[in-house]
């Protein structure tokens, strides 16, 4: 629609001139475009002609940007635009949800609004808004004298000396210099992003970059190549991520060991000794709470899809138990456990994840997420006993893997820094708890590991896009 709107008035003189409304902040670049947008389409709807964004740019530069803040603007688009008749030069700023906006009408000689809205409108109103507008700038024009542009005229060169006329010579041309028919007008050249705005059939159309309807028409009435409306409208499609990330887990983090030996007591070449019999060993991760930092990379093929990875390191905490029973002639003489100080568990982790984007533009942007989880932990090695006959095996290191998902806010910086916060849920599938008995009876046994197989995770990060 928008695109339709660019080609009517693309050569034509018109009597509205419709700079982009000038954003109050970095973050309120998008609904300074929806407002400029609705505008536009407001005045085509009653058929009142005028001139786009793209086009004031493309006459009068970089003015058509920041019109608002620059006092200077009205008095370069009067000497670029002879012909209209009323400038609509309007701001934009959103705050808890609502826009405040303030339009300024001008006409040809007046520093001064000659009219003045302001008003704060719910996003849902910016139609019957823009109509308003519309209906206010065509009321003006019904009251002002139109501008007639004038013409430069050219001074007539002297008429070329004429040959004497011979027999043998060509007769002139019964048209003299001065009847001769005009020449037909030479359209006006066009740059090409005019050309990629002006026509519905054009390469750029067959090509919209993957962008949703919303953010295309947007595109179309910025009158910006499509490079710069992407840095501006903070489009991440073909952008590199790299963050700093760090955050707290909850869940299955900490890991925990428990060995007990059967010892019997034996007389061996009349000399009585000590000697294993049997081992009960348990080895699980346990539910607790530790942490998680490192460094993630992504790359976003389309606006909406962003393939990354995470690695980096888990630290949670190893907590170690032992113990024996000694016993002659099977029955129990008696026992001794050690409980080993807790010492931290660092584990390595990598995470490959997508993450599924819901808006193309703008500063936040919400995603739903999924992948997987990989962590790599150490072996347990335990200190020697105190008595040479007891000797405890230790456990060797191995990986956890899980799958995720979650939800996250982005958030881009104009300038290239980003931010976010996430709460992805791992379900960990493996190991499962490893359990150990020898066929051998103690008379006590640790207590099963309170596991829960899951994972919660809050993690925020900052980094940039490349």
């Amino acid at each position: 629609m928008v695109s339709l709107l660019l080609l009517s008035t693309s050569v034509l003189a018109a009597d509205v001139l419709v700079p982009s409304f000038t954003p109050e902040a970095t973050s309120d670049f998008g609904v300074a475009d929806q407002l400029t947008e609705e505008v536009l389409q407001a005045l085509q709807r009653l058929d009142v002609t005028y001139y786009t964004p793209g086009q004031i740019q493309q006459r009068a530069g970089g003015v058509a940007e920041g019109c608002a803040d620059e006092p200077s603007c009205t008095s370069v688009l009067w000497k670029s635009f002879t012909p209209a008749r009323i400038a609509v030069v309007g701001t934009a700023h959103l705050t808890e949800g609502m826009i405040s906006t303030k339009v300024l009408f001008y006409a040809p000689g007046d520093l001064s609004p000659i009219n003045v809205v302001s008003t704060t409108v719910a996003s849902t109103e910016v139609t019957g808004f823009a109509d308003q507008v519309a209906f206010l700038a065509q009321e003006m024009l019904s009251v002002m004298p139109a501008v007639v542009a004038p013409v430069a005229t050219k001074a007539k060169p002297p008429p070329p000396k004429r040959p004497a006329v011979t027999d043998a010579a060509p007769r002139p041309n019964r048209y003299d210099e001065e009847d001769a028919p005009p020449p037909p007008p030479r359209p006006a050249p066009r740059d090409a992003a005019d050309a990629e705005r002006s026509g519905s059939k054009s390469a750029a159309d067959a090509n919209r970059h993957g962008l949703p309807d919303s953010a295309w028409r947007k595109y179309k009435a910025s009158g910006l190549s499509y490079e710069k409306w992407k840095k501006k409208a903070l489009v991440r499609k073909g952008d590199f991520l790299l963050d700093l990330e760090g955050g707290l887990v909850f869940g299955d983090v900490d890991r925990r060991y428990d060995t007990r030996l059967r010892v019997e007591q034996v007389e061996l070449d009349g000399v009585e000794t000590l000697e294993t019999v049997g081992a009960y060993s348990l080895d699980s991760f346990i539910t607790g709470q530790g942490s998680t930092f490192g460094l993630g990379a992504a790359y976003m093929p389309l606006w909406w899809l962003e393939t990354g990875i995470f690695g980096g390191l888990q630290v949670g905490k190893k907590q170690l138990g032992t113990g024996w029973e000694h016993y002659k002639d099977g029955a129990l003489v008696g026992e001794e456990t050690e409980e080993w100080d807790t010492v931290t568990g660092w584990m390595g982790t990598v995470e490959p994840r997508l993450r599924f984007h819901f808006l193309a533009t703008g500063v936040v942007k919400p995603f739903a997420m999924t992948g997987a989880t990989l962590r790599i932990y150490d072996a347990y090695t335990i200190p020697e006993a105190t008595t040479d006959t007891i000797v405890y095996e230790g456990r060797p290191g191995g990986k956890s893997v899980g799958i995720n998902a979650g939800a996250g806010v982005a958030f881009d910086i104009p300038g290239g820094s980003m931010a976010f916060i996430e709460v992805p849920w791992t379900k960990v599938l493996s190991p499962l708890p490893y359990e150990s008995a020898d066929l051998v009876e103690l008379q006590s046994r640790p207590l099963p590991a309170n596991r829960s197989g899951q994972m919660m995770t809050f993690r925020a990060g900052f980094g940039l896009r490349l």
